[in-house]
């Protein structure tokens, strides 16, 4: 983390404590957030401005980014095929069918909901999100990407105990394609920290 981001966050928590409907700072914040590779707390401010202001373009234009940039940090297995046209198109990092088969882990219907998900968490729709990721695993419970996603979707709305598990059951799948350690504590100091403000 640099020093001029720390000090911004402090100065816009500051300013956000007196004023925290303000959705200029709050956009301010999450750009920060995004530098310091806090997505989670970046896509929580976007939550609170569309709450202030659904209209808010920039807020509105930056939420796929963020989702976007969140799972870049998802690494999977090159023997995984990852399609670049619509992920290009949408803005999302989405499975491909396999070349030879036309399938992504020869399930087509896990393939096509995926896309829908994204959507989802793309449009904030986190619940959603979570409903279509839960089919995903019903018709293939070794699905590391829903897995993953959705653990992702549960720590944007909070429940850090179901995203922590979802992030263990990928981890006993193939850890060397996430950085899943990084990831659980990060959900487990967010539990800490709400249980603090309780």
């Amino acid at each position: 983390m640099k020093t001029n981001d720390l000090n911004e966050l402090k100065r816009l928590n500051g300013e956000l404590e007196k004023e925290p409907n303000n959705v200029e700072k709050l956009y301010d914040r999450c750009i920060v957030f995004v530098r310091m590779e806090e997505y989670h707390k970046a896509l929580n401010d976007i939550d609170s401005i569309s709450k202030i202001d659904p209209t808010h373009k920039l807020a509105n234009n930056i939420r796929p980014k963020i989702i976007y940039q969140m799972t870049l940090d998802v690494k999977v297995a090159s023997g995984i095929p990852f399609e670049f046209n619509e992920a290009i198109q949408r803005g999302l990092r989405v499975p491909a069918p396999d070349p030879r088969t036309g399938v992504f882990g020869n399930d087509m219907a896990a393939a096509t909901l995926l896309g829908d998900a994204f959507k989802f968490a793309e449009d904030g729709k986190y619940k959603n999100a979570i409903e279509v990721f839960n089919k995903i695993i019903q018709i293939k419970p070794d699905h590391i990407i829903a897995l993953f996603c959705r653990g992702e979707m549960y720590q944007l709305l909070g429940d850090y105990d179901k995203a922590i598990i979802d992030y263990e059951k990928v981890e006993k799948i193939n850890i060397s394609n996430f950085n899943i350690e990084k990831i659980k504590k990060e959900a487990k100091r967010n539990k800490q920290m709400i249980m603090k403000e309780k």
